[in-house]
């Protein structure tokens, strides 16, 4: 497999279950390694990035993306600035506001103060979507994110992630 993303530019990867689209994702976020081949991030060797460096670049949406402590909705969003702090670093203001801009764009911030483990499976994929978003990644993998949205949703994160692309970055879904 070949292809590149470009900033700015959504791609779609499209195959029949089974055909390997969600191993290609591992693959670009280093949960798998190649058997043969090179995986390049931003014009570089996969192996040339320290996992914060990679994880401050690379957004990861998984298929089933599962939280499993009972934490609260702007809690679990939080989790995707942790690239961006030192270890047992307290989020800064700056990171407060980028929290809510995530949960307004994902019409999650009314959800704030709530149990992620208390929500509905829709309001759940939108809330992990949130966390993609607060790490500000210059590329975003999602794999089949609007799976489990109703449809006024699921056009809803189609939306967002056209004007993340927009915005200068990639995105894979």
């Amino acid at each position: 497999v070949s292809f590149s993303l470009e900033q700015g530019e959504i791609v779609g990867l499209v195959g029949p279950n089974g055909a390997g689209k969600t191993t290609i994702l591992k693959l670009l976020t280093g949960e798998l390694k190649p058997q043969q081949g090179r995986v390049e991030i931003l014009g570089k060797s996969m192996r040339e990035f320290s996992a914060q460096t990679l994880a401050r670049q690379l957004g990861y949406l998984p298929q089933e993306a599962e939280v499993h402590w009972p934490l609260a909705v702007e809690r679990v969003v939080a989790l995707g600035r942790v690239p961006h702090l030192m270890p047992w670093e307290d989020l800064k203001s700056t990171d407060e506001t980028i929290i809510e801009e995530a949960m307004r764009a994902t019409d999650t911030f009314h959800l704030k103060g709530r149990r992620i483990d208390h929500l509905a499976g829709g309001e759940k994929a939108l809330v992990m979507i949130a966390r993609l978003l607060a790490g500000e990644p210059k590329i975003l993998l999602a794999d089949e994110p609007v799976q489990g949205l109703d449809p006024s949703h699921a056009l809803q994160v189609m939306e967002l992630l056209r004007g993340v692309a927009s915005s200068g970055r990639g995105v894979l879904v």
